[in-house]
């Protein structure tokens, strides 16, 4: 897992496929999983802790279909393009919007 804070869009193509996560907590990592749903967060940098977390993976079966489908569902919830275009969208219309009002038009 990358030791430095960062969006993981492998996480959420993972999350896509119904795949359980092994992540460093990072900051941005911190936010995105939740540690033992959706992902398993490791100390950066422990390699130790990244092996024991995936053969806790590999050994359950059944926490493994849990964690993938929590972060499909997530993915679902939160990741969909179109609703993230339209909110970028709204947002670029508000700022143009405050730019015009400064600029008296």
């Amino acid at each position: 897992p990358a030791s430095y804070s960062h969006f993981s869009r492998p996480v959420v193509e993972a999350w896509g496929f119904a795949k359980p996560v092994v992540v460093a907590a990072t900051p941005h990592m911190n936010r995105l999983i939740t540690q033992g749903m959706n992902g398993i967060l490791v100390p950066p940098g422990d390699h130790e802790a990244i092996a024991k977390a995936i053969e806790t993976l590999l050994d359950d079966g059944r926490l493994r279909k849990t964690m993938g489908l929590a972060g499909k569902q997530k993915v679902a919830e939160e990741f969909q393009a179109a609703k993230n275009t339209q909110i970028l969208i709204e947002c670029c219309d508000r700022l143009l919007e405050c730019t015009q009002e400064r600029n008296g038009a």
